[in-house]
């Protein structure tokens, strides 16, 4: 089904691809970069807060041990922050390339429009993994089994059957 669609309309099936991946992690997206500039001004607070730390300490406003005590406590929050900024710029770095990789998939799934019969080699080259699901049985009482099928670079394209 995948290779037919693509072969009708490559622009409308990568624009598809897109939006499903992009409407997928859109909402994801926003909460991360909110968190993200969230998480950049604090760390300009701490930045500005551990400064004037010092220079009270230097001017004799705070004594050595407060400093030490507050600095330790601000420290590991600015190492805390660190780790989870680095974590939320990996994430939206990995959601921008999805056009990346529908463009990486297309080639490939191109190459399989007109296939019979898959094989080994066909599977590996396309198809990252296929979930099987529980059969279960219907309203109308028929059984129906739900099948997930992670292609390479896309992700999962379910269907039920």
């Amino acid at each position: 089904q995948q290779a037919e669609a693509a072969k009708q309309s490559e622009s409308k099936y990568i624009e598809m691809l897109v939006k499903l991946k992009t409407d997928k992690k859109k909402k994801d997206n926003q909460k991360n970069e909110k968190n993200l500039k969230q998480i950049e001004r604090r760390l300009k607070e701490i930045s500005a807060i551990l400064k004037h730390m010092y220079e009270d300490m230097a001017l004799g406003k705070i004594s050595e041990e407060r400093y030490q005590e507050m600095y330790s406590d601000f420290n590991d929050e600015e190492k805390e922050l660190k780790i989870k900024q680095k974590n939320l710029t990996e994430k939206l770095e990995k959601s921008r390339g999805i056009f990346q990789s529908v463009e990486k998939f297309m080639p490939l799934i191109k190459k399989y429009t007109d296939i019979q019969e898959l094989n080994a080699y066909i599977l590996n080259e396309l198809i990252e993994k296929i979930v099987v699901h529980e059969k279960t049985i219907g309203e109308d009482g028929k059984k129906k089994q739900k099948v997930e099928i992670y292609y390479k670079f896309v992700g999962t394209v379910e269907m039920e059957g």
